[in-house]
């Protein structure tokens, strides 16, 4: 985080990260609150919260064990999509996209949904 701030322009620098809203592997981890924490500790500025809704069927809602509501898991088929900025948000001259493409591909509520792509097949050994 700090080389990306380190070369990002002083006076319009953008950063949007792509990483997971949480994880389960060793326990529970807010990614997302920790990338936010990292980002603010080396001098990034927060300006929004993206979700990205890859339209697909995850793992969902895991009771924790069968009809046991004792021990929820939740795994939501999203991602976020941090936006911070190095000093100032606001800038001068033409925007990169017209407004109404923006609307298009983004929706205005910060709510993205498209889908994701799978991984390559693996390739066969010898390959």
């Amino acid at each position: 985080m700090g080389e990306l701030y380190r070369v990002a322009r002083h006076a319009s620098g953008r950063l949007c990260l792509n990483v997971p809203r949480d994880r389960d592997r060793g326990g529970w981890q807010p990614v997302s609150a920790d990338a936010i924490n990292v980002a603010r500790a080396v001098g990034w500025h927060f300006r929004t919260w993206l979700l990205w809704d890859k339209l697909q069927a995850g793992a969902g809602t895991d009771r924790g064990s069968i009809d046991s509501a004792g021990a929820p898991n939740v795994t939501a088929p999203v991602e976020s999509v941090l936006v911070f900025y190095r000093s100032s948000w606001y800038r001068s001259g033409p925007a990169a996209m017209p407004h109404q493409s923006w609307l298009e591909l983004c929706g205005p509520r910060g709510l993205w949904r498209f889908p994701g792509t799978s991984d390559p097949a693996p390739l066969s050994p010898g390959l």
